[in-house]
């Protein structure tokens, strides 16, 4: 088990110019999943949420996600049918980091750092950043699958009109 040393603030990922094989490769989000776990050792922790949250959306949400973006590009299933794919998709990814976000504050993870002033600030701004990615890309897309299941049209055409 890794242990961080309290005080100093680790280097951070999203900061850092990354060529795209790289960002693409197992080895670099393995690394993120690391540096995040400084932050909050809960994601490192197997009997916790944050956890469990994540893994588990890794898993559950691959297939539908490849499904959707597939269905996207091309005319694999019919507009609603792939709109009610991708809201049940984006509304777990939601309401995940909603209760991961909410657990993180409640708890006061920070504090398990021993981390005060100055780098409490950085750990707030980059959990809220980090995790305000993934409250506007389900957002969005929750938005773009209800579009397409009341309206039937391709996702592509409401995209388009955003």
């Amino acid at each position: 088990k890794k242990r961080h040393e309290k005080d100093p603030f680790p280097p951070v990922f999203m900061f850092e110019h990354v060529p795209l094989a790289e960002a693409l490769s197992l080895k670099y989000w393995a690394n993120v999943w690391i540096l995040y776990s400084f932050f909050d050792e809960s994601y490192s922790d197997p009997r916790s949420y944050g956890f469990w949250i994540d893994s588990g959306n890794g898993f559950t949400t691959l297939v539908p996600g490849v499904v959707f973006v597939l269905g996207l590009t091309f005319d694999l299933m019919d507009p609603r049918h792939l709109g009610l794919l991708g809201m049940v998709q984006f509304y777990q990814e939601f309401y995940g980091t909603v209760l991961y976000f909410w657990s993180f504050f409640h708890n006061q993870r920070w504090k398990d750092h021993g981390w005060r002033g100055g780098n409490v600030t950085w750990i707030m701004a980059l959990v809220i950043i980090s995790n305000g990615i993934w409250f506007a890309g389900p957002g969005l897309g929750m938005y773009v699958s209800y579009h397409m299941c009341m309206e039937g049209a391709p996702a592509l055409a409401l995209v388009r009109t955003i």
